[in-house]
């Protein structure tokens, strides 16, 4: 199963993104052998040996895109 997304700078970071939560949520919850849960932010990639998962615990705060911060 493949999936391709792209977000267009011109959307704001409040906006739909290009996959409902409903469906990244089931597919989480039938591929994921782990849950993360809490208000971090979370980068997960499958490897040949295993999964590499990054947590990032902002606290709220997040960086503009680049096109955004000018």
């Amino acid at each position: 199963m493949v999936f391709v997304a792209a977000r267009k700078p011109e959307l704001t970071i409040d906006e739909e993104l290009a996959f409902p939560n409903a469906l990244l949520q089931s597919l989480a919850e039938r591929f994921l052998p782990f849950q993360v849960e809490g208000a971090v932010e979370t980068l997960i990639n499958r490897t040949p040996a295993g999964w590499a998962v990054m947590v990032v615990n902002n606290q709220g705060f997040y960086k503009l895109p680049p096109w955004k911060s000018r």
